[in-house]
Formats: C-alpha cells, sequence, structure tokens
C-alpha cells in the first residue's frame, strides 16, 4: 500500500470518527431537549388545579368584574348577586360533613341551606371567595342555581 492511499485511508477513518462523535453529540441533544420538554409540561399540569368552576358561572364572575369587557349578545345565564356583591351559588360536595361546611363558612359562604343527600350547599359568596372555595379538595363542581326562566 502506496503512502497516499494509507494516508486517504486514514483521513476517512478520521471522517468516519468525528461524523459519528457529531451524530452521538446530536442524538444526546436532542434526547435532553425532548427531557426537559416533557419536564416541562409535567410540573405545567401540577401547578394548574382542576377547574372546578362551572362554565356559566365562571362567565358571570367574569362579566361581574369586568363589565366593560361582555358582549352584550353572548348569551350569559344572570346569577343572583346581592347588595354585598355575593353571588348565589351550589357547592356540590364528595361529601357533605360539618368540618366542611365550617371550612366553607370560614372561606366567605353564607350558607343557606345543605342538602346531605345530594351533597349540595346552596350560599352566597364573593368572586374571590368562590375562587378559594374552588380549590378546596372536597369541592367536586360550584356551579349557578339552575333557575326558571320566563320567554
Amino acid at each position: 500500500m502506496d503512502n497516499e492511499a494509507w494516508i486517504s485511508n486514514e483521513n476517512n477513518e478520521n471522517r468516519f470518527r468525528q461524523c459519528f462523535s457529531y451524530s452521538l453529540l446530536l442524538i444526546c441533544l436532542v434526547t435532553i431537549f425532548i427531557s426537559l420538554s416533557c419536564h416541562d409540561i409535567s410540573s405545567n399540569k401540577e401547578q394548574n388545579p382542576p377547574q372546578r368552576i362551572s362554565s356559566n358561572l365562571s362567565k358571570e364572575l367574569n362579566k361581574l368584574e369586568n363589565p366593560s369587557e361582555v358582549n352584550d349578545t353572548q348569551f350569559v345565564p344572570r346569577a343572583r348577586v346581592d347588595g354585598d356583591g355575593r353571588v348565589q351559588i351550589y357547592v356540590k360536595l364528595n361529601h357533605i360533613n360539618q368540618e366542611n361546611i365550617a371550612q366553607l363558612k370560614e372561606h366567605g359562604l353564607k350558607v343557606d341551606i345543605y342538602d346531605e343527600r345530594q351533597n349540595i350547599v346552596q350560599g352566597w359568596a364573593l368572586p374571590d371567595n368562590i375562587r378559594i372555595i374552588s380549590q378546596f379538595d372536597f369541592v367536586k363542581l360550584i356551579d349557578l342555581p339552575n333557575y326558571g326562566y320566563t320567554n
């Protein structure tokens, strides 16, 4: 084997090693990027608590807090609001007990009535307190009462 062929063969091996090293580096970088992306997605899921406020109530709360941003052509059920700005709501619980009711009261729910068989508490609360109450583990859903409407 002459010198030129040997040098050419050695250069090809060096190029192959260099390409192989770059390929491994690229694979490692892609793997790290994907791993970090998955971690960001999973940590965002942990930071966002489950939504326990019904869409109708959420629309009403937004309407109460930002009346200028509401489009009058949108259908939004009317919430009953007292003179203190509290909204009438149903709080559906996983289980009713005196401890849960006391905790709701401590966080601003003025309880009208509750039904242990249906696990529902009816009462009045300020919009900020509704959002706080919705974070309790024993709360299943907070919704507007079903009011009758006349045509």
